[in-house]
């Protein structure tokens, strides 16, 4: 267990919730888009109503279509992702658990696992921890554990 291992689920975290976030700001996209098109009138004489004979309606919900196809797509990439996530979760509390100092697996666990800052771990360890403290006496850890 490296600290790379270790920080490989704050990594997965982050990109999941950037994903999540792409996925919303296009699901906003999609629902302007829709709200354009109940807006729009259709021109049924036939007649050209400007110099393009092209159908803002058409157009629109072609885009409608193709945010919809990115949406799905999205989601498939992020379920894969949570997939993934969880897989690595498991395996990440697994390892913590063969550590023999109960104080360093909690620390392991609340730092690498629940994904908290060096004061949260501090503060839920509680005493007179400091951020500072858990963190060297994880590093201490690791570089024992470490070749």
């Amino acid at each position: 267990m490296t600290v790379r291992d270790l920080s490989q689920l704050s990594y997965m975290d982050m990109d999941i919730k950037r994903l999540e976030e792409l996925r919303k700001k296009k699901a906003s996209d999609l629902e302007g888009l829709r709200s354009r098109s109940t807006s729009m009138t259709v021109n049924m004489s036939g007649m050209p109503r400007s110099a393009s004979p092209r159908n803002n309606l058409e157009d629109i919900i072609a885009l409608i279509d193709e945010k919809e196809r990115e949406i799905i797509s999205l989601d498939k990439r992020i379920q894969k992702k949570r997939i993934l996530y969880e897989s690595v979760k498991q395996e990440l509390e697994e390892e913590i658990e063969t550590c023999d100092d109960c104080r360093i697996a909690l620390i392991l666990k609340l730092r690498f696992v629940d994904l908290l800052s060096w004061q949260q771990v501090a503060n839920r360890i509680g005493g007179k921890n400091t951020a500072d403290g858990v963190r060297k006496a994880c590093d201490r850890y690791l570089r024992k554990k470490l070749p």
